[in-house]
């Protein structure tokens, strides 16, 4: 196992406190460096979001919250919407059920859609579950809608 991806898990996901068992697991079985292009690789595992032609690529942490936060059950269908596809994969170790896109496309299809760094145009899909994190250099905030139908956009405290 490469060194740097489990100080990641051990120093950057573990202590927030929030991710399963299952969840940090699956982190330590994908290889982030895998999904950046050559000139980002050195950075795969800082603390930090990283960018690339424009596109925000999240820190493995706000990943992780993201993906513990919206507590996929491995029969639930997951649009996964992004830029890359790091999470998507992560995701991938705990249902085979993940779809990954660029964009939001046919919502009506999925039980829950994820959107790293993508804001959607509504809370509103006929979805059972919502979550996304979108940061910028001032803040981060983080938007969820439940299995009850209840949205939230909220400042993410855990940067």
């Amino acid at each position: 196992m490469n060194i740097q991806r489990k100080n990641m898990v051990d120093g950057q996901i573990a202590p927030i406190g929030l991710v399963s068992e299952e969840l940090l697991s699956a982190f330590l079985s994908v290889e982030r460096a895998d999904f950046l292009p050559d000139t980002l690789k050195a950075y795969a595992y800082e603390d930090r979001n990283l960018e690339y032609n424009g596109n925000l690529i999240l820190k493995p942490m706000f990943i992780a919250y993201m993906l513990q936060a919206v507590d996929i059950q491995a029969n639930e269908k997951v649009l996964y919407v992004s830029h890359n596809k790091y999470g998507a994969e992560v995701l991938r170790k705990i249902t085979n059920n993940v779809v990954f896109y660029e964009e939001i496309v046919h919502p009506n299809l999925y039980d829950v859609i994820i959107c790293e760094s993508i804001l959607p145009y509504s809370l509103d899909y006929p979805v059972k579950k919502t979550v996304g994190i979108v940061s910028t250099p001032q803040k981060t905030f983080c938007y969820k809608k439940d299995s009850k139908g209840m949205g939230h956009v909220f400042d993410l405290l855990i940067c």
